[in-house]
């Protein structure tokens, strides 16, 4: 079950940024209102004005390519399920394995150290 989080998790977030890059990259014409970007890029440097972060053009593309990516992000839902299944297997034997077997060997010797301290 482990793995299969792991997995999961490393599907959902090695793909966002990397379509984030793409989108930044080429710079697509997404099919988005101008006037609601701006809105949202005023609303978001408010927020980021807050933070000392620095503001975003009106007309930037960045929030649109955020939420772009996250949309193909989840509706690639059902393919991320289907490798995080078919890897499971794989990342249990050459990952997650070898990390609990460490910490089993490791772990009593920091309880006892720990005990002996005391």
């Amino acid at each position: 079950m482990t793995a299969f989080a792991i997995l999961h998790e490393v599907t959902a977030i090695v793909p966002l940024v990397g379509v984030y890059y793409v989108l930044s990259y080429f710079e697509p014409k997404v099919p988005f209102p101008e006037d609601v970007l701006k809105e949202g890029n005023r609303y978001v440097n408010k927020l980021r004005e807050y933070l000392g972060w620095p503001r975003l053009d009106p007309g930037s593309p960045v929030l649109l390519h955020l939420a772009t990516s996250y949309a193909i992000v989840k509706a690639a839902g059902p393919l991320r399920i289907a490798a995080s299944l078919a890897l499971t297997p794989w990342a249990a034997r050459w990952a997650v394995v070898p990390v609990v077997r460490v910490f089993e060997k490791v772990w009593p010797k920091l309880r006892s150290s720990s005990k002996a301290s005391k």
